[in-house]
């Protein structure tokens, strides 16, 4: 079997900062970056999703109480 790449006109994006965000959880509607690109990607990279911290939060809640 000889393998045949297929080649569209479509390529790879990287996405952008807003993309990364949203990803994550942040509510990006309301969001004002005031920094670089490269330094919001770190940020996003480095953050953890606000709904996983949510979801988390709401089972320990309950124990404590």
């Amino acid at each position: 079997m000889v393998y045949v790449p297929i080649v569209t006109r479509f390529r790879v994006r990287k996405l952008t900062p807003s993309e990364c965000g949203r990803l994550q959880g942040f509510p990006m509607e309301s969001w004002k970056q005031v920094v670089s690109d490269s330094q919001a990607y770190k940020q996003f990279g480095n953050s953890v999703t606000v709904p996983l911290v949510k979801a988390i939060a709401e089972k320990i809640l309950p124990l404590l109480k």
